[in-house]
């Protein structure tokens, strides 16, 4: 089945084919260590090889494919040590912008936290993995870009994409979501109290409680169950 839609005409190929194919790696409809073959993926967009192999390149750049000499070009494959590294990194950084970002929310901000968190809910119930995926990386956002330190901002950008397939992982265990929605709104409640410190430390707790949990969870599995959910 073809996971790549054909591109339009009217923008800069190399650019919409990196996109797509990104967006199929982070979403796992390509799955970790899977050979991603040029003339298969063009003839899915609908395009030459060119801009694919262009494509391939920056996201070889960006750690998502490997290229393996005489052999091919792969997607990069996720590990427990390499999540457990990348996490972290983010509940340190992530623990120091809310920790900044308490005192800057303003009451839309706020109020957007809350809108996002009963969107979280809807789409729970809804079982709709990506949806809660997306609203869970905006929730943070939305603090993150409070924390009014454009250095700490930029260095979790460039973090987030290695977040975002363990992120969907996360989601994807039964259990963790019980968990995650109680620790969402904890970190809520501590925002609205302008308490740095409780904000920070529930932050913290949050970010270690998902690290552990996916730590003891079969990858593989999970993500063949990613793989069927987004192909529905």
């Amino acid at each position: 089945m073809a996971v790549l839609s054909p591109l339009k005409e009217n923008a800069s190929l190399d650019k919409l084919a990196y996109e797509k194919i990104k967006n199929a790696i982070l979403t796992f409809q390509f799955l970790p260590n899977q050979a991603l073959i040029e003339g298969e993926l063009a003839a899915q967009l609908g395009i030459s090889k060119t801009p694919v192999r262009d494509a391939l390149r920056q996201l070889e750049r960006e750690d998502l494919v490997s290229r393996v000499p005489f052999k091919g070009t792969y997607v990069s494959d996720i590990n427990k040590q390499d999540m457990a590294d990348t996490y972290e990194i983010r509940i340190v950084l992530e623990g120091l912008a809310i920790h900044l970002a308490t005192k800057n929310l303003t009451e839309d901000d706020l109020k957007h936290l809350e809108q996002l968190l009963e969107e979280h809910d809807r789409a729970l119930k809804q079982h709709k993995i990506v949806n809660v995926s997306q609203i869970n990386s905006d929730f943070h956002s939305v603090i993150i870009k409070c924390c009014s330190n454009p250095k700490l901002i930029k260095s979790l950008h460039l973090l987030d994409d290695s977040l975002k397939r363990y992120r969907l992982l996360s989601i994807a265990q039964g259990n963790r979501l019980e968990k995650s929605v109680p620790e969402h709104r904890a970190i809520l409640e501590a925002l609205k109290k302008r308490d740095a410190e409780a904000a920070e430390k529930a932050m913290k707790f949050h970010l270690q409680s998902a690290m552990q949990d996916l730590y003891t969870q079969d990858f593989a599995e999970l993500e063949r169950k990613l793989h069927l959910e987004i192909e529905r």
